[in-house]
């Protein structure tokens, strides 16, 4: 028998050598210059998401500060009209509850409010268990604190987020006459959820001190699936970062990618937790196309030397 080379005619030698010497020194540069824009493209993506980050945190500290100036003024105009100087005798004037209802009722984000002098008499609806144990802690603190005071139901207790916003009236060393407190549907979150809950991605909500205090997971607990080093991170300061892990999940670690928002209005982060492969899904598709892109001109180097 002749080898396979001597049965292989110059013509078919000769396409074979056109192919090789067409497609490996292209395959080379293609797979170093997928490399380098892979590179460059993670980069411009997580920076991308750092800003996206930023503007989250931004835009809930607006709706915060928001509503705060709205509540301090509804105070402010209390103890400015006319009437009785005590404020417990003021708050039992008819106008007062009238008042109170025309706030709620051209504030639809208000689902709860209530005004208090700083013993604790005043106008307020009665709350449901959960509810009101979080109004007044936040009372307390804006009592003792002569402060602004950010709250939060807890999350077994409501199904949506909803946050509590205490302001003292006037705010400073003085003491308070009033304290407005309100309940509040929290929009920007309950949006984000709503957007993110498609997704598979996890919504974490992060006190100064680290503690979680509300989540869209429904997984083995509301901390299970936050890195322990991130929360450690946030209890330690605000910040605005982006962040890569593993997290341990029911089918094995899945690598994730995390946005923190520090919300400085009222000293909250905000964790939006992503699975990889959703974070950077548009950079993976880029890199599929330029890959398809490199073979059809393979191809077609190859058939115009043939």
């Amino acid at each position: 028998r002749r080898s396979l080379l001597r049965r292989l005619k110059l013509r078919t030698i000769l396409v074979v050598a056109l192919l090789l010497s067409g497609i490996i020194p292209l395959g080379v540069s293609s797979v170093l210059l997928i490399r380098q824009s892979n590179k460059v493209l993670v980069n411009t993506e997580r920076d991308n998401l750092t800003g996206e980050a930023g503007g989250l945190s931004r835009e809930i500290s607006t709706y915060l500060l928001g509503v705060r100036r709205q509540l301090t003024q509804f105070g402010n105009g209390i103890l400015a009209a006319p009437g009785p100087e005590d404020p417990a005798a003021r708050l039992l004037e008819p106008w007062v509850g009238e008042q109170l209802k025309s706030f709620q009722h051209s504030n639809p984000d208000v689902i709860a409010l209530r005004v208090l002098t700083p013993e604790g008499s005043g106008l307020g609806p009665g709350s449901r268990p959960g509810v009101k144990e979080a109004m007044d802690a936040a009372f307390e603190q804006a009592r003792t604190h002569k402060s602004i005071v950010y709250g939060f139901v807890p999350a077994g207790v409501v199904r949506k987020p909803q946050a509590i916003l205490a302001v003292p009236i006037p705010e400073g060393p003085a003491g308070p006459k009033l304290i407005v407190e309100a309940q509040l549907r929290f929009q920007p979150l309950e949006k984000l959820t709503r957007e993110e809950a498609k997704k598979g991605v996890g919504v974490f909500l992060v006190d100064p001190q680290g503690k979680i205090l509300w989540t869209n997971e429904d997984g083995s607990g509301p901390a299970a699936g936050l890195d322990r080093g991130l929360l450690k991170s946030l209890g330690q300061g605000r910040v605005t970062l982006t962040s890569q892990y593993s997290v341990p999940t029911p089918e094995g670690p899945r690598e994730v990618f995390a946005q923190v928002s520090a919300i400085d209005e009222s000293g909250w982060s905000l964790v939006v937790q992503k699975p990889l492969s959703e974070a950077f899904a548009d950079v993976d598709k880029l890199i599929g196309n330029a890959f398809l892109s490199t073979v059809e001109i393979g191809r077609a180097s190859c058939r115009e030397r043939v």
